[in-house]
């Protein structure tokens, strides 16, 4: 039987943008220690989140799987800032966008309602959906015309589950 060896990991073509190699995730990472006293369950969250992080230098995405929870901290300045980070990400099949979605409709705090408000609208910006030039809908259905804004079409989608 032989054996086949794996590559060695190829760093994120994104990841030069925020570090210049891999031991520069350290540094990124070294501030986000476990409070004392945490419970164990949400202590091994945090720790699986660091590192998703600290790895996020080799597949960009492991990040936004590290900071999606953090849309439900009880501290409103950390949903804040989550839903700032996500709202960067590339979304193609629209996680972001549903969980910044469910957010918002959760959430009872202004601040962080305006901030996935603002998160939904930059991620729509930056990455906006086709739309069918052939006026069905993208089911096959024929588009009933409605004296509603055209842009609140376009918003209709950054809400529906992938």
């Amino acid at each position: 039987m032989t054996t086949q060896r794996q590559p060695f990991p190829v760093p994120d073509e994104r990841a030069h943008l925020f570090v210049t190699g891999y031991a520069d995730m350290r540094g990124l990472v070294e501030d986000l220690v476990v409070p004392g006293g945490a419970p164990e369950a949400a202590a091994t969250v945090l720790r699986t989140a660091r590192e998703l992080l600290r790895q996020s230098y080799y597949c960009l995405d492991f990040s936004t799987v590290a900071v999606m929870p953090l849309l439900g901290d009880f501290d409103p300045t950390v949903r804040v800032d989550a839903a700032y980070a996500l709202a960067t990400d590339a979304d193609p099949d629209h996680t972001i966008r549903a969980a910044l979605a469910n957010g918002y409709a959760a959430q009872r705090d202004a601040m962080v309602r305006a901030a996935l408000l603002l998160a939904t609208a930059e991620i729509t910006r930056a990455h906006p959906h086709p739309r069918p030039s052939h006026g069905c809908a993208s089911d096959g259905r024929t588009r009933r015309r409605s004296r509603k804004p055209a842009w609140r079409d376009g918003l209709a989608h950054c809400y529906s589950a992938p």
